[in-house]
């Protein structure tokens, strides 16, 4: 009892000499805390940790295991996640005061790799697809005034599903799922790890500080162990 504390805890009016022992009478006060806010860290990450986040430790470890029974269907559904969490993170947090400078949910080296994915299924489609669905001046604006693939308009048609541009986007699905199925299940993974800011940045915090709070009452049974 008394070397967990308790004695000095139960008689409050007891004389307490130096800091050393201030923090030692209340190292049950840390352990518990400590269990408390740790746990309760643990907890928010089980909810609101997104399925591939929990499952695969690691985007490569998705990818060796999704491969086996990826689909078209599947690798779709990834794609328009992707998608998803790429506009709601370029149009949500710009008009969030919370939010400046680089996305915090979808990070500029992630935008990068999400572009530089989109041109590249853009650029293998058929020569004579878009000519065939659009006017001259329309299939224009599939590029920048330097010339480099305009991959916002890109996303929008794959997006938007549109009969009118159908031969387009179903060319363009069928080659992210022939050659790009890999690249499509990093970027869901990534994307998936870097979504829910705020609750990220809470269960840090809740598991940092708790693993703080549950450090006091190992150090100090240490010290007593090896020096008193």
């Amino acid at each position: 009892m008394d070397f967990f504390g308790l004695n000095q805890l139960s008689n409050p009016s007891m004389d307490v000499q130096g800091w050393w022992d201030s923090v030692e009478q209340k190292r049950l006060h840390f352990l518990y805390f400590g269990l408390l806010v740790f746990g309760l860290g643990s907890f928010l990450f089980l909810l609101f940790c997104p399925t591939q986040v929990s499952r695969f430790s690691t985007a490569q470890r998705m990818i060796e295991e999704s491969e086996k029974t990826q689909t078209k269907a599947l690798t779709v559904a990834a794609l328009d996640r992707v998608i998803a969490r790429f506009n709601v993170s370029l149009q949500g947090e710009s008009s969030s005061p919370f939010f400046n400078g680089d996305s915090l949910s979808f990070p500029a080296s992630l935008q990068e790799s999400f572009h530089e994915f989109i041109s590249e299924i853009f650029e293998s489609r058929s020569p004579n697809v878009i000519e065939e669905e659009f006017e001259a001046e329309a299939a224009g604006h599939f590029y920048t005034g330097s010339g480099y693939v305009n991959s916002e308009a890109v996303i929008d048609v794959i997006s938007s599903r549109r009969r009118v541009e159908r031969a387009l986007w179903e060319e363009l699905l069928d080659i992210a799922y022939k050659a790009k199925t890999r690249d499509i299940l990093y970027l869901d993974f990534t994307a998936s790890d870097y979504s829910r800011v705020i609750q990220r940045y809470l269960c840090a915090f809740l598991l940092a500080f708790g693993g703080v709070l549950l450090v006091v009452p190992t150090v100090i049974t240490s010290v007593e162990i090896l020096f008193i």
